[in-house]
């Protein structure tokens, strides 16, 4: 009769100490999700990040520029 009220508490404690792993394996598999998408979501604001940098630089090379003043050579004066 101990000896199986032993049996009875080593399965017990045996059970909570496998769910107790089973819960931090759910746990860390989220953190792993919510990792995961949060490395998408920055690279993802990082790609934008450069392409509208890249349309600005594109469009800025292809506005055309203001003239600029005709270069005037210097000439000496003598007096």
């Amino acid at each position: 009769d101990e000896w199986k009220m032993y049996e009875e508490q080593l399965f017990q404690a045996l059970d909570e100490s496998q769910k107790a792993d089973d819960q931090l394996a759910r746990e860390r598999q989220r953190e792993e999700e919510e990792m995961e998408r949060a490395i998408a979501l920055s690279l993802q604001a990082e790609e934008e990040r450069q392409r509208e940098d890249f349309e600005d630089v594109a469009a800025a090379s292809s506005e055309p520029s203001a003239p600029s003043a005709p270069s005037v050579p210097a000439v000496a004066v003598e007096e």
